[in-house]
């Protein structure tokens, strides 16, 4: 875009625990669309401790004007909204302290960008829903210039539910900072494989599946909390390390293995995953709906059923001892992965393009 039509971004970013959102995705999604000619301001507690280098600790203390939304408070006290076309920000109570400023231009949208799927949206529903009546009706949304964005369009009916009018829902994919989560090197350069996180982790069929693996498979180093256990050959508990750390064990392996408990309610996984693909590295993960919301099987990943030991210990056999496949599917990793960076965040708001599902020959994708 050119400095005349260049879109004025305001983002908003409150005290907030997440570490990749406040501490590297927003302040490189803003670095980004300055590059790109925007003009853009972030208000945030977390903008000191951005390093485009290298991913801060995300324990920091904040300032006690900083504390829950103050600060945002504080700030929309003293500017108007009328500088600006789109206003991002990633929480309802933000949100709604924008809507009330009263001066915002018609044209500019408010964007609620919904990583954490839901959280806060209760909250919305009791500010803005009138008396008497119900969420599902979608009389509540106090808007047309407020815009959710999720990053889990399998979960629509959960939005549905919350009265969300559809014309109001985008879809916008979990983002990183490539500056802190690079590629790795080429995949059969590596020797182990992946697999890790916190959240809904079978971990059972895991160590069921690892044991059934032959002996010429690469062994899977397991970064997860809690007390380390006794593994088998094929799978070394490696427990909790720093984010950093993670994401170089994850960057340097031959490929990711995601097992995962499903929860209708709740999307998981998608973190991992998103890193994993950022590092060009393929995946091996059970068949669930926030899975398939970002990757297709044979394309960036090995999809298998839920709670089958034997059908994940033949994926990642499969993966590992099949040169062709996992050079196939690493290509195709690293082509996805670009589209869940903060650069293809900023293309698409510098460019004022609409964020559109594209066909492959393994049918439509959401991104």
């Amino acid at each position: 875009s050119s400095s005349a039509t260049a879109p004025r971004v305001l983002i908003l970013s409150p005290e907030g625990q997440d570490p990749f959102l406040y501490i590297s995705t927003l302040p490189a999604l803003a670095e980004t669309l300055r590059r790109r000619g925007a003009s853009v301001e972030i208000v945030s507690p977390w903008l000191p401790f951005y390093d485009p280098r290298s991913l801060p600790s995300p324990r920091t203390a904040l300032t006690p004007e900083w504390q829950g939304i103050d600060g945002i408070d504080a700030w929309l006290a003293k500017h108007s909204l009328n500088d600006f076309d789109l206003v991002i920000t990633t929480t309802f109570p933000v949100a709604r302290l924008a809507l009330a400023a009263g001066n915002l231009r018609p044209e500019a949208r408010i964007v609620v960008v919904d990583f954490h799927m839901l959280g806060g949206m209760n909250e919305a529903v009791a500010a803005w829903l009138p008396v008497g009546a119900r969420p599902a009706d979608g009389t509540w949304w106090p808007s047309k210039q407020l815009i959710l964005e999720s990053a889990f369009p399998g979960y629509v009916q959960l939005y549905i539910n919350y009265g969300v009018p559809l014309e109001q829902l985008a879809w916008r994919p979990f983002a990183l900072y490539p500056g802190h989560f690079p590629a790795g090197p080429d995949v059969h350069q590596c020797d182990y494989i992946f697999s890790g996180g916190n959240h809904l982790r079978d971990l059972e069929t895991l160590r069921q599946a690892s044991a059934k693996l032959a002996s010429g498979v690469h062994p899977i180093d397991l970064y997860a909390p809690g007390e380390r256990f006794a593994g088998n050959d094929h799978l070394r508990h490696r427990g909790f390390v720093s984010m950093a750390a993670f994401h170089q064990a994850a960057a340097n392996s031959r490929f990711v293995v995601l097992p995962l408990h499903e929860e209708v309610n709740r999307a998981t996984g998608v973190t991992v995953l998103a890193m994993a693909l950022l590092a060009g590295r393929p995946i091996v993960a059970t068949d669930i709906m926030a899975i398939r919301d970002y990757v297709q099987h044979e394309a960036e990943a090995l999809l298998v059923p839920p709670g089958d030991a034997a059908a994940l210990a033949d994926a990642i056999t499969r993966l590992d001892t099949d040169s062709a496949l996992l050079s196939r599917l690493a290509a195709g990793a690293r082509t996805l992965g670009q589209r869940l960076s903060t650069e293809h965040w900023a293309d698409q708001i510098a460019s004022r393009a609409p964020l559109l599902p594209v066909s492959t020959a393994h049918g439509w994708r959401n991104w």
